[in-house]
């Protein structure tokens, strides 16, 4: 197959990792509908990661992602260089991603996180507005 990206199920991605690991993905997931009902998930295998935002395109439409490690989730943010952190949970140094090291669901459930993936949703929606 050539062309655009293989794209998988959540199960493809997450299914290989830990009980943990899956478990840390999954309250990713919710936290991230919670925010954003409406999101897109696109699974993506080759990527190690699945891509949330306001339709397919990964660097288009995605604003935030999961992907699974041995011990951890990260949790990506594409603009994240651009969010408020006040509580320094993403690490990272390049322009615009950054990323949260989840190895634990108390970490998931911290006010802090609800507040990025709002202010994640509201960036894309602004880069979208900008693009007209």
């Amino acid at each position: 197959m050539t062309g655009g990206p293989v794209i998988g199920t959540w199960e493809d991605v997450f299914s290989s990792h830990s009980a943990e690991v899956q478990a840390i993905g999954l309250a990713l997931r919710d936290l991230i509908f919670s925010v954003h009902p409406g999101a897109v998930m696109v699974a993506r295998p080759g990527d190690n990661g699945v891509t949330f935002g306001t339709g397919p395109r990964k660097m288009l439409d995605g604003y935030i992602y999961p992907a699974p490690h041995q011990v951890r989730v990260n949790f990506g943010f594409y603009q994240g260089a651009h969010l408020a952190d006040p509580s320094a949970l993403m690490q990272g140094t390049g322009t615009n991603l950054r990323h949260i090291k989840v190895v634990d669901l108390a970490t998931v459930g911290r006010p802090e996180m609800r507040d990025l993936v709002q202010q994640a949703l509201v960036r894309q929606r602004e880069i979208e507005g900008a693009r007209g």
